[in-house]
């Protein structure tokens, strides 16, 4: 076979019958991959494209000719037939293409769909599964909780039930305790009463006897007078003996009546300034109800004017009286203790030696029987009669304060 017609005739290299199916299956090829390069854009985008190709390809159709665009030499055009099936060709296996990928797009998003669906639902049957383990969790500590707090409540209960008991028992103890202390009190109270009673009659009895001696004494002593001239030297040394004796035993037995003096004044109260000319009893029980406190007995003093002596069944009253007496102010009435004759003179002895300290610009203060000059304490002692400094010291002196003055 001759080298020319293998190649495609004698006409030169590319020209015979076979060249021309070439060009034509280049084409097609040509044309498939564009068309596969334009599926790969959106429909609507190919769409535009392929409108624009062909609107081209005609005008350069009807100017040029099918090669215008090639560098191939021009050829005898083929029939309009011919072009319009390749064309139409070209566009039923685009939109076959187009459909079969349509087609392989859709069954990919149904089959995604249908596998999000499964996993949804796996999905929905764990959470399922974990509310359903979550739900018996909370449960069983439900009612593990329910379980402690009735634990706790009925501890807190039996504890709210022994404090109370603890509480009455204590009540009842401290009731049982200071019914006991009372009934103790009582009877000290009267054992206190009852020796004072005896200590009040015991000296009631001393002193009758010692009064009995002493009339005795006396009457001895008359009888003895009469015979004063006759007695010897002997004689009189004996009966200077029975005088000292006797001295001594008349400062005891009025020492003894003073104590009981005191004693039986000690809860008593004068009050002085009395203006009602008319009272009794009652009228000044209401007065001093109004004003300070109870009283046990009231009387006049005999000899003393518009004066009252009350007496109170406590030591106690009357001290609650005293320390109200300053309610008094301004009504010309006066309440001061019952002394006795002694204690008045005391009294008056203080005072006389209060203000002669204050005259000589000493700070003195008044106490009973006792006297406190710059600080220092002195004692009235009632036997000897005379004030004796005491160790204890109260405060400083203005002699002192004088020179701590000065030192500063």
């Amino acid at each position: 076979m001759p080298r020319g017609g293998r190649r495609g005739g004698r006409t030169g290299r590319g020209r015979g019958k076979g060249s021309t199916k070439l060009k034509q299956r280049k084409l097609e090829s040509s044309l498939r991959e564009n068309s596969l390069k334009r599926k790969e854009s959106s429909p609507g985008e190919q769409e535009d494209k392929n409108k624009k190709e062909k609107t081209e390809m005609e005008r350069t159709y009807e100017e040029k000719g099918i090669f215008a665009k090639s560098n191939k030499v021009k050829r005898s055009p083929q029939s309009e037939s011919k072009l319009k099936e390749g064309e139409d060709k070209e566009e039923d296996e685009e939109s076959g293409a187009e459909k079969e990928k349509e087609s392989g797009t859709m069954e990919s998003i149904l089959k995604k769909l249908d596998e999000m669906n499964r996993k949804m639902d796996k999905e929905q049957e764990e959470r399922k599964r974990l509310m359903e383990r979550w739900e018996q969790r909370y449960d069983a500590l439900e009612v593990k909780m329910n379980k402690k707090v009735d634990e706790g409540l009925k501890w807190m209960e039996g504890k709210i039930k022994e404090e109370s008991e603890e509480r009455k028992r204590f009540r009842r103890e401290w009731k049982e305790a200071m019914g006991r202390e009372e009934v103790n009190r009582k009877a000290d109270k009267e054992e206190l009463e009852s020796e004072l009673e005896k200590e009040k009659t015991e000296r009631k009895e001393e002193t009758k006897r010692i009064l009995k001696k002493l009339e005795k004494q006396e009457e001895r002593q008359k009888e003895k007078g009469a015979q004063t001239g006759r007695a010897v030297e002997g004689g009189n040394k004996e009966t200077t003996a029975t005088t000292g004796f006797d001295r001594k035993q008349m400062a005891e037995l009025e020492w003894r009546i003073e104590e009981g003096e005191r004693d039986r004044k000690k809860n008593n109260l004068v009050i002085s300034g009395w203006q009602e000319e008319k009272w009794d009893k009652e009228t000044v029980e209401s007065w001093i109800r109004k004003k300070l406190n109870k009283i046990r007995k009231t009387w006049t003093i005999k000899g003393k004017t518009r004066r009252l002596r009350l007496e109170y069944g406590k030591w106690e009253e009357k001290g609650a009286i005293m320390r109200e007496n300053s309610k008094l102010q301004g009504t010309n009435i006066f309440i001061d203790h019952d002394l006795t004759w002694k204690e008045r003179r005391n009294k008056e002895k203080t005072r006389e030696a209060a203000i002669k300290q204050r005259k000589e610009g000493k700070v003195v203060k008044i106490g009973y029987n006792r006297l406190w000059i710059d600080g220092t304490e002195h004692t009235w002692n009632e036997r000897e009669q005379e004030f004796f400094r005491s160790k204890r010291r109260t405060g400083k002196s203005n002699k002192e304060k004088k020179e701590e003055h000065t030192d500063s």
